[in-house]
């Protein structure tokens, strides 16, 4: 499971790094949010009460100093819809979906999940902070093969942009990708029997940057 991911990176950055980690179990991200997004109303209609503190931040702390690090199976969404209920420096990590055939690990390799990954990633932002000189977060990259040059892995969301109607002419489906940010490049290809008016066609990604 993801939690014993997160054991074994705590086990490394307190035997290797000296660095004290607490972990918590998180049963539900959209109960959390729930609950603090309804105190967060209940707290603006009542400015003549003293305000509620939700769950989440009566367990990990209001000091702006805290380093928080996320890590799921599920999407980086789940857990970044708590951001604005926690104080400190907080980085989700998550899979963008599991949409890709492969094991466990190797998913968790892919979208950057794994120990080495939330090792790394606990080292950059403590030392992005001040707290850890650079040098420990760079030489931790090398150490656990990080790939700088690796480009996002977040699954993309592709549609076919027409249905195709026999007409007697040799015709090839086209498709596009719908969830791309500003920055992204993607090239798609399309491979299938163009020679026919009926067949299987399958849309590729050869390219992301």
């Amino acid at each position: 499971s993801i939690f014993q991911e997160v054991m074994k990176a705590a086990e490394i950055l307190s035997k290797e790094y000296d660095i004290k980690v607490e972990i918590y179990s998180v049963t539900s991200y959209n109960e959390l949010t729930r609950e603090a997004q309804d105190l967060e109303r209940e707290n603006l209609l009542n400015l003549d009460t003293t305000a509620k503190t939700p769950y989440i931040e009566k367990v990990l702390g209001s000091d702006e100093d805290n380093i928080i690090i996320s890590a799921t199976d599920y999407m980086k969404a789940y857990s970044e819809q708590l951001r604005p209920y926690i104080k400190g420096n907080f980085k989700a990590l998550g899979t963008d979906g599991f949409g890709r055939s492969d094991s466990r690990a190797n998913l968790r390799k892919f979208f950057e999940v794994d120990t080495n990954f939330i090792v790394y990633t606990t080292l950059a932002e403590l030392a992005i902070n001040g707290k850890i000189d650079k040098k420990v977060a760079l030489e931790a990259k090398n150490k656990y093969a990080i790939d700088t040059n690796k480009i996002n892995p977040r699954t993309i969301d592709l549609n076919w942009n027409k249905e195709l109607t026999y007409n007697g002419k040799e015709q090839l489906p086209t498709a596009t990708v719908n969830n791309l940010v500003d920055g992204d490049k993607c090239e798609i290809t399309v491979d299938g029997d163009k020679h026919k008016n009926v067949g299987t066609y399958e849309a590729k990604e050869i390219g992301r940057a």
